[in-house]
């Protein structure tokens, strides 16, 4: 691809990082100082000389268990000391890890298993096989499997990282269709430690990345929350809060209140529970970084965060097959609706349907460049192909805009409306419904009308007791008295709860495929 011209392009600098491998070197990072707190687990402080124990002895269990390099070993497991311990013994003894949410309904992490070929799962004591295509099951307590040393016949370990072995495999949120396994290699937890990591934690308040204390919602089975977790927070020796429950408000404020957290991450819907859910913000006073991604993070909630808590919320933009961070904002740099610039090391462009550079001002496809991008999806090459160019950049499948304060989400390419002629994104048209004051959330998604295609809302009320077709008629007066004509939902569905992916993402398609037709004119 050649040079774009819009301002966004960055010159990626060398990156070139020690292909050793990742399980290697966090180990020689807690064999360091032994005795520092490295995460809290329930009541369980936990030292590093107690987890580095934990890592060393899961590779001598997968040995025992016949493991050998190359072998996929599936980690079904909520964020805890066993999580950590089975992903990175996992990578000590050269197996590949790949994560599956314990939430996921059984057909997906079927599909997830018969994808990769999983020779071993790793499951939460007192959890079976359930029916799912594995050959073994291994059983591990939450607080981490102890009691194993390598035998005198078992291959020594640490097994030297192979650049033609992935170091970990990673499967897409299903939100755009079918899960995809997407390759990840040696050195990636530390580019992403880098590149987002110092540059995001670094930049609040005069702390080192090592000085802060860490707690995300999203889970370490999805690229948002393994990122936050193992690379921006063990890699670089910042103490880390787990939570193996599910991110309900109330538990993640008195985790928070608890443990004096001082860098929160979380999908933007989190942020919008905590603000509804909850009138006592002290204690959030620890917090001195918030970070959302996974989704447009809505003005209304960037601004209500801004006036509850006195910080603004820093917005970034990832993919599982970049794994790092590629764009985010910065503290005292946040703006609504912004994704900020690119991260040290990390290129953007965009692009319009020929790949062309588009002019500024104007929406284009983003594409990106940089260090730790996938070698392709797992057993896909066609896939790979249409997603990555021959000279290494990703087609991202969303649409930004530049201004002065960096790139600006615009919507995703199947999510855009071609209404009145023109193309239009849902994301604005959200952002007008959620300021009114009956609304408490919603999506829009295109509909058909006599053969023509018009947006549509689905609306979550914030009270039952509203007659649902006077407030239709109200918010579609609200939307048109803000936007232009062709923006207006020509129809408002009212439902309890949007349909979300289990990383939080609204699951349109789902929408699409279950809104009634729409016969009448649009008025």
């Amino acid at each position: 691809m050649s040079k774009p011209t819009n301002q966004t392009y960055q010159a990626a600098p060398i990156f070139c990082p020690d292909r050793e491998a990742d399980a290697l070197r966090i180990l020689r990072l807690l064999d360091a100082d032994p005795a520092a707190t490295v995460l809290y687990f329930g009541d369980a402080v936990v030292r590093r000389d107690e987890l580095a124990a934990l890592i060393r002895s899961f590779a001598a269990r997968l040995a025992e268990c016949g493991v050998h390099p190359g072998d996929r070993v599936a980690l079904r497991l909520p964020d805890s000391p066993a999580f950590l311990q089975a992903f990175l013994g996992a990578g000590l003894a050269g197996a590949v890890p790949v994560p599956i949410a314990p939430q996921l309904p059984l057909a997906e992490q079927a599909v997830i298993l018969a994808d990769c070929g999983a020779r071993l799962l790793v499951a939460a004591t007192g959890e079976g096989a359930d029916g799912l295509p594995v050959p073994d099951v291994l059983p591990c307590p939450l607080a981490g499997l102890t009691g194993h040393a390598p035998r005198r016949n078992a291959p020594r370990l640490p097994v030297n990282a192979d650049p033609a072995r992935p170091a970990f495999l990673l499967y897409t949120s299903g939100s755009t269709g079918r899960p995809k396994g997407v390759i990840r290699s040696h050195g990636d937890l530390f580019v992403a430690a880098a590149a987002f990591g110092d540059h995001l934690l670094g930049a609040g308040d005069g702390l080192a990345p090592a000085a802060h204390t860490v707690l995300c919602a999203s889970k370490l089975s999805f690229s948002y929350g393994l990122q936050v977790q193992m690379a921006c927070a063990l890699a670089r020796g910042a103490v880390l809060v787990l939570n193996p429950g599910p991110p309900e408000p109330s538990r993640l404020l008195k985790l928070i209140g608890r443990h004096s957290v001082t860098a929160f991450f979380a999908v933007p819907a989190i942020y919008a529970q905590l603000l509804r859910e909850t009138d006592d913000y002290a204690p959030l006073a620890s917090l001195t970084i918030c970070h959302a991604s996974g989704e447009a993070l809505p003005e209304a909630v960037f601004k209500a965060w801004k006036r509850h808590t006195g910080l603004s919320i820093c917005e970034g933009l990832g993919a599982t097959e970049t794994f790092t961070t590629f764009l985010t904002t910065l503290p005292g740099h946040a703006v609504p609706g912004s994704l900020g610039r690119a991260v040290p090391g990390f290129s953007v462009a965009l692009v319009d349907a020929s790949g062309a550079p588009v002019a500024p001002g104007r929406p284009g496809r983003l594409k990106v460049y940089g260090p730790g991008l996938t070698p392709g999806y797992w057993n896909r090459p066609e896939e790979t192909a249409r997603a990555i160019s021959p000279d290494g950049w990703l087609d991202t499948g969303d649409l930004c805009v530049e201004d002065e304060h960096g790139l600006r989400h615009t919507g995703r390419l199947g999510d855009s409306i071609k209404s009145g002629g023109e193309w239009i994104s849902p994301l604005p048209v959200e952002d007008c419904l959620r300021t009114h004051p009956e609304v408490l959330d919603c999506a829009v998604t295109a509909c058909r009308v006599m053969g023509l295609e018009y947006p549509m809302a689905h609306v979550v009320m914030r009270r039952t007791d509203v007659a649902e077709d006077d407030l239709a008629q109200t918010l579609r007066e609200y939307v048109l008295a803000r936007l232009p004509r062709h923006m207006c939902p020509v129809r408002v569905l009212f439902c309890d709860s949007l349909p979300r992916t289990v990383t939080g993402k609204i699951k349109r398609q789902a929408l699409r495929e279950t809104s009634p037709p729409v016969s009448e004119k649009p008025s």
